[in-house]
């Protein structure tokens, strides 16, 4: 059956106001979703510690590996390197992904003796105490001529099945700034370029261990 004249005309007019009322409703339309909420930006060395404890405590594989600058290092404490000779006094940038990825993904741990340790769960960090300004470290630092201050820290490291870790002390933390494009503006781009493992080493037996002990049972 043919369509009528007046019933084209209606048909036409349907279209358009149909395509007129999403125009005039772009939002509801249109746009597309807005995007995740993130990491805030770290543009200043307040930003990026507190970016340090949220990557921690959600275990952000990703974000860890934008947290840290490519040239980065960690000293060791000596004990840990005696009890983990394989790793030497200071861990790097792929050393510290490897260990993270391990961490933050549930992977059983490993112990000295490669005795298979319980995962870890979940990290509860209290907010990291600055204790001194941030200054130029000296020619004669483990990581000399890099901004640097001194946090107290204290972690917690759930395991499943097993006893807490707990890291307590102090860090000596190591950034870098780098210009980067944010938002239409050039802004600084903060990275941590090393830490100085300076926590408590509470001993073999104890639930008190140093970071980088820590970090050695998931290496």
């Amino acid at each position: 059956m043919p369509i009528s004249k007046f019933r084209l005309i209606a048909l036409v007019t349907l279209i358009l106001t149909l395509l007129a009322g999403c125009k005039d409703n772009k939002r509801v339309c249109c746009d597309p979703p807005p995007p995740p909420l993130g990491l805030p930006f770290p543009d200043s060395p307040a930003k990026l510690m507190a970016n340090f404890q949220t990557i921690y405590e959600t275990m952000d594989y990703a974000g860890y590996q934008d947290l840290l600058a490519p040239d980065y290092q960690m000293i060791l404490r000596s004990s840990t390197t005696v009890d983990f000779p394989e790793l030497g006094a200071t861990l790097d940038y792929t050393e510290e992904m490897g260990i993270a990825d391990h961490m933050f993904s549930g992977a059983d741990g490993h112990d000295a003796e490669g005795y298979l340790m319980d995962p870890i769960s979940t990290t509860i960090m209290q907010d990291p105490e600055q204790l001194t300004g941030w200054d130029v470290s000296p020619s004669d630092d483990p990581i000399p001529d890099t901004d640097s201050a001194l946090f107290n820290v204290d972690m917690d490291f759930f395991r499943a099945g097993d006893h807490s870790l707990n890291v307590f002390g102090q860090l000596k933390v190591y950034i870098s700034a780098r210009d980067s494009l944010y938002q239409g503006e050039v802004r600084p781009y903060y990275q941590i370029a090393g830490i100085w493992d300076l926590t408590d080493d509470g001993g073999k037996g104890t639930e008190s261990t140093c970071f980088g002990y820590v970090k050695a049972l998931f290496r």
